[in-house]
């Protein structure tokens, strides 16, 4: 798999080059490239879940397991900052949000349905209690759950926040947030809370993003911020496992995001391409290793197969989701600003 590391290089720099204005850096070809590449490592991620690491593995497998949970804050950050300025073109689009809850719940529940229906064909057996905690996100039958779960929290909070009139929809959103934190804490594995704070940025980050470009993009602050993102990071490598921590490397890496954009650009139509099927890649991903994985003993060639298959099936499953929204009365046409508002896209 470190043979991959490369392409991986080469991915993430083809079509870059320097930002010529900070009006609106964080534009909507820009995000997609960014959530584009990250699409990629999350998929790895999952893939190293399903090996034996060798010695070809060793490298890619301690990027791996030292980023932990930072590969999904660009999308936690987007779709905070996405809500916000959709909400500022038009106050309208809060009209959409619950129909869109809906449609991303539908297609989780699809995905359940196909993963218990591959599970059950492999001989494996489902309790009832596996069962019916798998459509609510609190189990798994081999599928991944937790962001579904975060993100239409985040989206319902969302909503409330900025439905309701009576209290400042940040100052709402924060406590909902928290309150969020608290009880997955307790009830729930931290990869369901650890990268809401990401949302959260992203939704202060859209309400003043004049104000905080123009702010951290003069050299006295853009690198001093640089330096500071540099060493939490460095710290979170050695103190990854203390909250406190862990929530400072998710600050950072936000900052991070707004500091590379106000320097570089992403103009990468594969990447972009990519994010277009970023859920659905998300949802269904795990099938394909799961079908292929005694097939070979290779790991890069079954990671090939393995991504090879999932871009047909990520295709189906978008036909799936157009069909749903078209039932709901959503419209997807690209027409409509590409805005999809799904957990890994994000508005213009």
């Amino acid at each position: 798999m470190d043979l991959i590391l490369p392409f991986l290089a080469g991915l993430g720099l083809i079509g870059i080059k320097r930002t010529k204005s900070l009006d609106d850096c964080l534009n909507i070809r820009q995000t997609q490239a960014v959530n584009g590449f990250f699409v990629v490592i999350i998929f790895i991620r999952h893939f190293y879940q399903y090996i034996t690491q060798s010695k070809y593995d060793r490298i890619l497998g301690h990027i791996n397991s030292s980023t932990g949970q930072l590969i999904v804050v660009s999308f936690m950050f987007f779709s905070g900052f996405a809500f916000v300025r959709q909400y500022n073109i038009s106050e309208k689009y809060l009209s959409k949000v619950p129909k869109k809850i809906v449609a991303l719940y539908l297609m989780f529940v699809i995905t359940v349905i196909l993963f218990m229906t591959v599970g059950i064909a492999s001989g494996r057996s489902y309790g009832i209690k596996t069962v019916l905690l798998s459509f609510v996100g609190i189990r798994s039958v081999g599928n991944s759950t937790w962001y579904v779960v975060a993100i239409l929290f985040m989206w319902a909070f969302s909503y409330v926040s900025f439905k309701q009139k009576m209290i400042p929809p940040l100052i709402l959103m924060t406590a909902l947030t928290t309150v969020y934190f608290v009880v997955m804490m307790h009830f729930m594995g931290d990869i369901y809370y650890n990268t809401v704070a990401a949302y959260l940025l992203g939704m202060v980050c859209a309400s003043y993003n004049d104000r905080v470009i123009a702010c951290i993009s003069q050299n006295k602050m853009f690198y001093p911020l640089l330096t500071g993102v540099c060493g939490s990071m460095a710290l979170g490598g050695f103190f990854k496992r203390l909250l406190p921590v862990y929530e400072l490397c998710i600050i950072a890496f936000c900052v991070f995001l707004l500091l590379f954009s106000i320097k570089f650009q992403v103009d990468n139509k594969v990447l972009r391409f990519l994010n277009s099927y970023s859920l659905e890649i998300y949802l269904i991903q795990r099938i394909p290793m799961i079908l292929l994985r005694n097939v070979t003993t290779v790991n890069l060639i079954y990671f090939i197969l393995s991504f090879a298959l999932t871009i047909p099936m990520a295709f189906i499953m978008k036909m799936i989701y157009h069909l749903i929204c078209k039932l709901l009365s959503l419209t997807t046409s690209k027409s409509q600003t590409e805005e999809q508002f799904l957990p890994f896209n994000n508005a213009k």
